[in-house]
């Protein structure tokens, strides 16, 4: 082999080894790689949020309690809100949820939680947090 043809044989492998030597460096180890946290898209997004209406009761059980909070007598609409009770819901005037009636006003302290799991359909819960006693029902007149 000629002395021209060697050195070029010699320079085509030192390229070589150099390109086998920068491919290596760009590709990461596989032992060592750090993976990143693939998100699951099962997984709920829960956002709370606290609220406040005082109105009339609606309905009340041992569960929960509904106050209507706004209403519209001339068009015959309102606004209701239903919240859940639980071992803290805490009551002013009053010992326990026995204690209040259909009729009765009261202001309601809630914790609205809302699952946007779903985002057509968000599933809100309200959980009671205060329950205040304002005023019992008022009597009718039934002349």
């Amino acid at each position: 082999m000629t002395r021209n043809a060697k050195s070029k044989k010699i320079i085509g492998m030192i390229m070589l080894a150099n390109l086998t030597v920068l491919l290596a460096a760009s590709i990461p180890s596989m032992a060592g790689e750090k993976t990143k946290e693939v998100p699951d898209f099962k997984a709920k997004n829960i956002y709370r949020r606290t609220g406040q209406v005082s109105g009339t009761v609606t309905a009340v059980n041992k569960n929960g309690i509904a106050v209507a909070y706004k209403r519209d007598l001339a068009k015959g609409t309102e606004e209701e809100v239903y919240a859940t009770l639980n071992k803290d819901t805490k009551f002013v005037h009053k010992q326990r949820i026995e204690g209040i009636n259909v009729g009765d006003t009261v202001t309601l302290q809630f914790e609205e939680v809302n699952d946007e799991a779903d985002m057509a359909n968000p599933k809100n819960e309200r959980e009671a947090k205060t329950i205040t006693f304002v005023s019992p029902a008022q009597a009718h007149d039934e002349n």
